[in-house]
């Protein structure tokens, strides 16, 4: 499994090692999850999984996303070792 955690999600033009990543997940047959933000990019388009985390001020994006990204993965680590 793959697991992205990016504001943007990734694209052609943006963050392109996010992109070639999910290509070769899927070129391997993993499954991917994604944690992102903004209109949810490449991992959005491509995940089996995908929580978007929603913009609520322009300004604030990346901290409000990865902020909730901790929480969310702490979250995650929780309930498996649990």
């Amino acid at each position: 499994m793959l697991l992205i955690l990016s504001v943007g999600g990734g694209s052609s033009t943006t963050s392109l090692n996010i992109k070639e990543a999910i290509d070769y997940a899927l070129e391997k047959g993993a499954k991917i999850v994604g944690i992102v933000s903004r209109d949810g990019g490449y991992t959005k388009q491509k995940a089996d999984a995908c929580i978007l985390i929603p913009v609520v001020c322009d300004s604030r994006i990346t901290p409000h996303a990865e902020g909730w990204q901790g929480i969310i993965w702490h979250l995650i680590v929780n309930a498996l070792i649990s």
